[in-house]
C-alpha cells in the first residue's frame, strides 16, 4: 500500500491540471447494513460536484488515470446483482445557479474485465467543454418602457374579433380629444392568452404597438363620427394539439385582454393592405370551426389551477347546444368530467350527441383521504346531420353522495365558407402545405364585407380580394396556418378603463432587492425598503400591476412577474431577493365572494387531489433558461433568488410585519436568546414515522456541529398526555412550546403532523397558544416540517402558521413552512438541508440573509426535482439578516473544575478573526450547564422508548460587564450538582459598542469538568430575600393587571441563588392560585444582576389568565439549598376595554406636593392621560397632560405642587381630581377621587 501512495503522489505531480476543472478522489469502501458504500456516501456509487464559472451548454465528463484493484469475494458476491460495464459508468445532470454552471453526478465504482471484478480506489474526474462560453443573456432589448412618456389609457376586452373605438370612447378615457392629431393615435398590447412559463420561451420584451385603422384620419382631426378598428383577443387561445384538432387554453388568472392608447408618440402604424397573389395551387371553400362549453365554479381541494362546473347532484341531467353555421362532415366531441363516489362505489355518465349511439362513461369511486375527484376524458368522432350538435349528459352514482362534473365539452367540427354574422374568424388546416398559394372563395358577402388575415394579432393586413356577386375571392401563401377574420361593419366595443400613470420598470438597474407589494401595503412596502437601504441593498418597490402592464399587457399572470425578476436577475449585477408583499389566493379570478388574491401565486395543474397539487413561491425564482418546476425536467432547477411573501390583508398586519422587521435588529433584540434552538418532535401516532427519532437526529447535528448554540428539546412523548373528549390532549407539551418561545429562540424547528390549524393530533400547538405569546423582542425563526400549516392562499381561513407570523408584537420573525400535504421522508431531508446551510459563512465571511438560507437549502437537498420541496415557502423577508452575533468570545482564564460550594472565577475577551477588540465595551451574559442528562420517551400512542440527552440544568446565569474587551465573572457553584465528573459546558453572549455601533458576540468552552464538592466552604442557614411584584416595582397587592402580565421578583442571597434543575425538589417555582400540582419553574428566567452572583430577577410571562382574583406564591433556594418564599395576590381584568382603577394621591392631606397614582389593564400600550383637578363649585384649577407608554399595570406618579394653572396659591378645603385615560384606538376610562389642601 505504501508504494501505491508514492505512485499516486508521483503521478498527480505529473498530471496537468486544468484548474477547477479536475477533481481527484481516492475511494475507501466499506460494508453498511449489508450493503457496499463509498467513502461517506450512502450508495456504492462516487458522487460527485463541480461549480464552475464557464457557462457552457455542450461538456463531458471523463475519468481520466483511474487505478483499480481486485474485488475481494464479499464485493464480487454482491456485484452479481449490478449490471457491471467494461467502463466505469457516469451519470450526470447539470444546472445553472447564480451564473454558475453545477454539475452533480455519479460513477459506478466497478469495472468487470475479462471475466474479473475491479474496483476503483483512485481517479481524476474531469470536466471537458466541447464549446465556447456563453455570456450571461438578457431577455430584455427594451432600455425603457414605452409608457414611461406621454399620456396613456387603457382598455380591455375578452373576445377574439374586430373591436370599434369611437369619439365618445376616447372621451370616457379622458383622452382630450381636441388635441389628438388621429394620424398618432397609437394602440399597444401583446397577443392573447397566457404568457409562456417556460422561461426560456420567445416573449414580448415590452408593449408592441398593434396596425390600426383609423377611419377619419386624413383631415387631422379625430371628429364625432370618427373611429379606430383595431383587431382585439380574448385571453382564452385556441391552438392545434397533438391529435390534430383545436383545443382551448383558459387564462387561469384574467378574464380580459389589455390594450393601451396614446397620441403622443408621433405617427402610429395602420393596417396595410396586401394585394391577392395572381394564382394558387389550392382552392378552399370550408374551413375548421370549434366551440367550447367550460364554467369555472368549484376547485375541490382549494388548490391547482384547474376549476370544474355544472355539477350533476340534485340536477342529474344536462343538455348543451352547440350551433356551427352551415356545418358540413363529421365532428370530434371530446370532454372531461370528474366524479366523486366513495370507492367502492362509482359514478357513471351516459353521454348523448347528435349523431352518436349513447355511450357510457363511468368513472371509479375514490380512494383514501387526499383524493376529492377522478377525472376521465371522452373523445368520440361524431356524424351530426344538421347545424346543431346536441350534447346530453346524465349521471347516476351507486352513491347517495356520489357528485359529478364537468371538467369542459370541447367540438371541432368544419363549416362551409360561407359569411354567417356580423364578424366571422375563420381558418384551414387543409390550407397548410409547403411552399403552397390556396385561394379562399368566402361566399354571402356584401361590399360592406372586409377580410383581415390576423395571422400575426398585432401586425393585421386588410385583404385586397376580388368580389363577384357575393363572393369574396383571396389567394395566399398559406406554407404556416393562417388565421382569418371577414365582418360586415358591426364591430365589438371594448372595456374603457381610464389613464394610467407613467411607469418605466424596464430602465431599472442594479437591483438588490425588488419588493412587489399590491397597492394597499405600499406605504409600509417602502418604509421596509428604506430600512434595508441604508443596510447598503438598493431596493425597488412596484405594484403588480405596474409589472402586468409593461410585461403581460396589463393581465394579470404569474409569469409577468418572474420575466420582471429574470429581466434584473440577468444583469451584470443581478437580482438577489424578491418580496411578495401580499397574501395568495388559490382563486385569483376572484370566483369567491371574500378572495385573498393581492400577489397572485403559481399553482400547480393538479387541482383533485392534495398529495400532488401545490401551491409555491418558487416559480419565481427559476430564472436560468431550461429552469422549470417540472419534476422530470433536463436541467437541475436551482434557484438563483431568495424569495418570501409576506400573507398580509390589511394595513395593520403590513405595518406590523414591518414592524417586526424593524425591531428584529433593534438594540432591545440583541440577547442571549439568539443562542437557543428548540427542536420539537410528535410522537408515533398511527404506528408511522417516529417523527421525535428525526427530530432527535436534527438536534444532535446542530448540537455536534455548532456547539455555541444551546439546544432544547420537546418531544411529545416525554410529556405525559391526557384524554379527552376530543381525543389526546398534552398540555404539559403546549406550555413547554409556549416557554421556549417567550424565553427566546433563535429557531423553533418541528417535525411531525400538523394542519392548517396546529400541530400534532394532541394539539400541542393551537391558536390560542400562539395568541398568548409574549416574546417581541426575541423573534424566532420557525421550521415546520408538517403539513399544511401556513396554508397562506386560502381566503376563508388564516392559517396557524401565517398567524404565528403575522403575531402582533410577538410570534415569528418568518417561517420556513408548509402549505400543502408533505412526506416525512422528504420533509426530512429538507430539513437536514436547511440547519447545513444555516449558520455556514459566505465566502466574503459575512453570514447568509434569509433569502440565502431559502436557496441554499433548497438547492441542497439529496432530490432537488422533488415537488414536496415546493411546498416549503418562506413567509417573511428574504433580504432579512438573521440575529447571527458577530464576533466571538474566547476565556483565557478558567478553572479546570467546578465543585458544589467553591468558588468559580472565569475571565475572557470579545475577539474577531483572533484579535481582542479592545474598544468593545458593554455586557457578558454567561450561563454555566452542569453536565448533559439524560431523559427517556413514556411509549405512547405505540411509540417506541427511546433515551435523548440535553445539557441545560443551569449552575449559573449571570450578567457581567466588558471593559475594553475583557470580562471576568464569579459564582458560587449550587449543592444540587450531579456530583458524577463530567464536562460541563459554558455558554456566552455579549452586547455592547464599537465606537457607537452596537454589535454583539458568542462563545462556548466545554473543557470546564463539574462534580465533586469543594472542601473550602462556610456554612449557609439562610434563605434568599424575595420582593414579588407584577410587571414592575410600581406594583401593590391585590393591583390590577391584564391576562397576559409578567412576575417580577427582585432576589437576593449572600451565596447565590440555586438555579439547578435536577428534579431533586429545589427548582425556583412559581404557584398560581393554589395549584401545586400545575407548578411553574423560573429557572430559565433567572437573570444576574450585573457583576453579582449573590442578586437577580425573575421575569416569567404569564399568558390568557382568566378574569378575577389570583394569588401567586413564590418559591426560590439558594446555592446552599436554604428556601424562602413569598406571596401576592392580583386581579385581572380584560383588557378589550380600558380600565382605571385604584386612583389615588400621596400625601393627602396637602402641603405642598402630592403624588397622583393608578391602576389600569393596558400594559405597554400607549395612553393619553388627562388629570384635572376641580374646586368645589366645579371650576378647573389645574390640568396636567401626558403622553404615557406605561411598562406594568400602576403608573405614577404625576406630581402636583398644589398652585393652580398660573403657579398661584390655592385656598385650603377640598378639591375633587378626576383622571381621564384615553387609548390610541379612541377607548376611553375615567376615574376620580378627593383631596384635602392644607396650609
Amino acid at each position: 500500500m505504501r508504494y501505491f501512495f508514492i505512485f499516486v503522489y508521483l503521478l498527480l505531480t505529473l498530471l496537468t491540471v486544468n484548474g477547477q476543472n479536475s477533481q481527484y478522489h481516492f475511494l475507501d469502501y466499506k460494508w453498511h447494513n449489508d450493503s457496499l458504500v463509498v467513502n461517506e456516501f450512502k450508495s456504492h456509487n462516487l458522487s460527485f460536484e463541480f461549480e464552475l464559472t464557464d457557462i457552457r451548454s455542450g461538456f463531458e465528463i471523463r475519468v481520466l488515470n483511474p487505478i483499480y484493484v481486485s474485488c475481494d469475494s464479499s464485493e464480487k458476491k454482491y456485484l452479481k446483482n449490478l449490471l457491471i460495464d467494461s467502463i466505469p459508468q457516469i451519470t450526470y445532470r447539470s444546472g445553472k445557479s447564480r451564473n454558475n454552471l453545477i454539475i452533480r453526478g455519479e460513477i459506478l465504482p466497478f469495472i468487470k474485465h475479462d471475466d474479473v471484478y475491479q474496483k476503483l480506489v483512485f481517479a481524476e474526474v474531469q470536466v471537458q467543454f466541447v464549446d465556447e462560453p456563453s455570456a450571461r443573456k438578457s431577455t430584455s432589448s427594451v432600455a425603457n418602457s414605452v409608457l414611461s412618456t406621454g399620456n396613456w389609457y387603457k382598455i380591455g376586452v375578452n373576445t377574439d374579433g374586430i373591436y370599434r373605438l369611437s369619439f365618445q370612447d376616447l372621451e370616457s378615457l379622458g383622452m382630450n380629444i381636441s388635441s389628438i392629431n388621429p394620424q398618432n393615435l397609437r394602440i399597444y398590447g401583446h397577443p392573447g392568452g397566457l404568457l409562456p412559463t417556460d422561461n426560456a420561451s420567445e416573449r414580448t420584451a415590452d408593449l408592441e404597438e398593434l396596425a390600426i385603422q383609423v377611419i377619419g384620419q386624413s383631415d387631422g382631426s379625430f371628429d364625432a363620427n370618427d373611429y379606430i378598428l383595431f383587431y382585439g383577443q380574448s385571453p382564452n387561445q385556441w391552438s392545434l394539439n397533438s391529435s390534430g384538432f383545436f383545443s382551448r387554453q383558459q387564462h387561469y388568472f384574467d378574464n380580459y385582454t389589455y390594450y393601451f392608447i396614446t397620441a403622443d408618440l408621433g405617427e402610429g402604424q395602420r393596417v396595410p393592405s396586401v394585394q391577392s397573389l395572381s394564382s394558387a395551387d389550392t382552392t378552399i371553400t370550408i374551413f375548421d370551426d370549434y366551440q367550447i362549453h367550460e364554467n369555472e365554479e368549484v376547485n375541490f381541494i382549494k388548490s391547482g389551477k384547474n376549476w370544474y362546473g355544472d355539477v350533476f347532484d340534485l340536477v342529474d341531467s344536462r343538455t348543451f347546444n352547440f350551433n356551427f353555421p352551415n356545418r358540413i362532415g363529421s365532428a370530434n366531441l371530446k370532454m372531461i368530467l370528474a366524479a366523486n363516489s366513495p370507492s367502492p362505489f362509482n359514478s357513471n355518465f351516459s353521454i348523448y350527441a347528435s349523431g352518436m349511439q349513447t355511450q357510457n362513461l363511468t368513472i371509479s369511486g375514490i380512494n383514501g383521504s387526499y383524493n376529492r375527484a377522478n377525472l376521465k376524458t371522452f373523445e368520440e368522432l361524431i356524424n351530426p346531420s344538421s347545424n346543431t350538435i346536441h350534447v346530453n349528459l346524465e349521471y347516476s352514482s351507486s352513491s347517495s353522495t356520489g357528485k359529478g362534473w364537468i371538467d369542459f365539452i370541447e367540438i371541432n367540427s368544419q363549416r362551409r365558407l360561407i359569411m354567417s354574422g356580423s364578424q366571422m374568424p375563420f381558418r384551414s388546416l387543409a390550407s397548410v402545405k409547403p411552399n403552397s398559394t390556396t385561394e379562399f372563395l368566402l361566399s354571402n358577402t356584401n361590399s360592406n364585407t372586409k377580410i383581415w388575415d390576423v395571422t400575426d394579432p398585432l401586425s393585421p393586413n386588410t385583404i385586397a380580394g376580388q368580389i363577384s356577386g357575393s363572393e369574396f375571392s383571396f389567394k395566399i401563401s398559406t406554407d404556416v396556418l393562417r388565421e382569418f377574420i371577414a365582418f360586415n361593419g358591426t364591430y365589438l366595443s371594448a372595456n374603457p378603463l381610464g389613464e394610467i400613470e407613467n411607469q418605466d420598470l424596464h430602465s431599472m438597474k442594479d437591483v438588490d432587492y425588488l419588493i412587489v407589494s399590491h397597492p394597499t401595503f405600499l406605504e409600509q412596502a417602502n418604509r421596509l425598503a428604506t430600512f434595508h437601504e441604508t443596510k447598503g441593498l438598493n431596493v425597488e418597490v412596484v405594484s403588480p400591476q405596474q409589472i402586468y402592464n409593461e410585461f403581460s399587457s396589463g393581465s394579470q399572470d404569474v409569469s409577468a412577474i418572474r420575466d420582471f425578476a429574470k429581466m434584473l436577475y440577468e444583469q451584470e449585477n443581478p437580482l438577489s431577493y424578491l418580496l411578495l408583499f401580499g397574501d395568495a389566493s388559490y382563486d385569483p379570478k376572484d370566483r369567491l365572494s371574500t378572495n385573498t388574491n393581492y400577489i397572485v401565486s403559481y399553482q400547480s395543474a393538479n387541482s383533485t387531489n392534495e398529495l400532488y397539487s401545490y401551491v409555491t413561491d418558487d416559480y419565481f425564482a427559476l430564472l436560468d433558461e431550461g429552469e422549470s418546476l417540472i419534476s422530470d425536467a433536463l436541467n437541475i432547477p436551482f434557484l438563483d433568488i431568495g424569495v418570501g411573501r409576506f400573507p398580509v390583508q390589511t394595513v395593520a398586519e403590513a405595518k406590523s410585519a414591518v414592524d417586526k422587521v424593524i425591531g428584529y435588529s433593534s438594540s432591545e433584540s440583541y440577547g442571549d436568546w439568539r443562542l437557543n434552538m428548540c427542536f420539537v418532535g410528535d410522537d408515533n401516532d398511527e404506528q408511522e414515522t417516529v417523527h421525535s427519532l428525526q427530530a432527535e437526529q436534527l438536534a444532535d447535528y446542530v448540537a455536534s456541529s455548532y456547539p455555541n448554540v444551546n439546544v432544547d428539546k420537546i418531544y411529545l412523548d416525554a410529556y405525559e398526555q391526557e384524554s379527552s373528549t376530543g381525543g389526546q390532549r398534552c398540555a404539559s407539551a403546549n406550555n413547554a412550546i409556549s416557554e421556549a418561545v417567550n424565553k427566546g429562540m433563535f429557531v423553533v424547528n418541528y417535525t411531525g403532523h400538523g394542519g392548517e390549524l396546529g400541530w400534532a393530533h394532541e394539539r400541542i400547538l393551537e391558536i390560542d397558544d400562539i395568541n398568548s405569546w409574549s416574546n417581541e423582542n426575541k423573534l424566532p425563526l420557525f421550521m415546520t416540517a408538517t403539513c399544511e400549516f401556513s396554508r397562506y392562499d386560502d381566503p376563508a381561513r388564516v392559517s396557524a402558521g401565517e398567524q404565528v407570523f403575522l403575531k402582533e408584537n410577538g410570534g415569528a420573525i418568518a417561517l420556513l413552512t408548509t402549505s400543502r400535504v408533505v412526506f416525512t421522508g422528504s420533509n426530512l431531508d429538507l430539513n437536514t438541508a436547511f440547519l447545513e446551510n444555516l449558520f455556514p459563512k459566505d465566502d466574503d465571511e459575512s453570514f447568509p440573509r434569509l433569502g440565502d438560507v431559502l436557496m441554499r437549502t433548497k438547492n441542497n437537498v439529496t432530490d432537488i426535482s422533488n415537488t414536496n420541496h415546493r411546498n416549503f415557502t418562506l413567509l417573511g423577508d428574504p433580504a432579512l439578516l438573521l440575529a447571527y452575533p458577530e464576533y466571538d468570545i474566547v476565556l483565557t482564564e478558567i478553572q479546570d473544575s467546578a465543585k458544589a460550594l467553591g468558588l468559580v472565577t472565569i475571565s475572557g475577551e470579545i475577539q474577531h478573526n483572533g484579535t481582542k477588540l479592545n474598544n468593545f465595551n458593554g455586557l457578558v451574559f454567561p450561563k454555566v450547564y452542569d453536565k448533559r442528562k439524560e431523559f427517556q420517551t413514556l411509549g405512547q400512542d405505540e411509540s417506541p422508548v427511546f433515551v435523548f440527552d440535553l445539557q441545560k440544568n443551569l449552575l449559573f446565569k449571570g450578567k457581567s460587564s466588558v471593559d475594553n474587551g475583557e470580562f471576568t465573572f464569579s459564582f458560587i457553584v449550587p449543592k444540587d450538582i450531579n456530583y458524577d465528573f463530567g464536562n460541563g459546558k459554558i455558554s456566552l453572549y455579549a452586547k455592547g459598542n464599537i465606537q457607537d455601533v452596537l454589535c454583539d458576540a458568542y462563545g462556548y468552552n466545554l473543557d470546564m469538568v463539574v462534580g465533586g464538592t469543594t472542601s473550602d466552604f462556610e456554612e449557609d442557614y439562610t434563605g434568599p430575600q424575595i420582593n414579588l411584584f407584577m410587571n414592575d416595582t410600581n406594583f401593590v397587592v391585590a393591583g390590577i393587571t391584564d391576562a397576559n402580565p409578567s412576575l417580577y421578583a427582585l432576589l437576593y442571597d449572600e451565596n447565590g441563588i440555586n438555579t439547578v434543575s435536577n428534579g431533586i425538589g429545589h427548582d425556583m417555582l412559581a404557584i398560581l392560585d393554589e395549584e401545586s400540582a400545575n407548578p411553574i419553574v423560573l429557572n430559565d428566567f433567572y437573570e444576574s444582576d450585573v457583576n453579582s452572583y449573590k442578586s437577580g430577577v425573575i421575569d416569567y410571562p404569564f399568558n390568557t389568565l382568566s378574569e378575577g382574583k389570583h394569588t401567586l406564591r413564590v418559591k426560590v433556594w439558594d446555592v446552599y439549598n436554604n428556601s424562602a418564599e413569598s406571596t401576592t395576590e392580583f386581579v385581572v381584568l380584560p383588557s378589550d376595554n380600558l380600565s382605571i382603577q385604584n386612583l389615588l394621591n400621596y400625601p393627602n392631606p396637602v402641603v405642598d406636593f402630592t403624588s397622583f397614582y393608578f391602576e389600569h389593564n393596558q400594559n405597554n400600550e400607549e395612553m393619553e392621560v388627562i388629570l384635572q383637578i376641580k374646586d368645589l363649585q366645579g371650576r378647573i384649577v389645574k390640568r396636567i397632560e401626558q403622553n404615557i407608554i406605561p411598562n406594568g399595570y400602576r403608573y405614577g406618579p404625576i406630581s402636583w405642587d398644589g398652585n393652580s394653572e398660573y403657579g398661584a396659591e390655592l385656598n385650603t378645603g377640598v378639591y375633587i381630581y378626576s383622571l381621564l385615560a384615553r387609548l390610541s384606538n379612541g377607548k376611553t376610562a375615567k376615574n376620580s377621587g378627593r383631596l384635602i389642601l392644607i396650609e
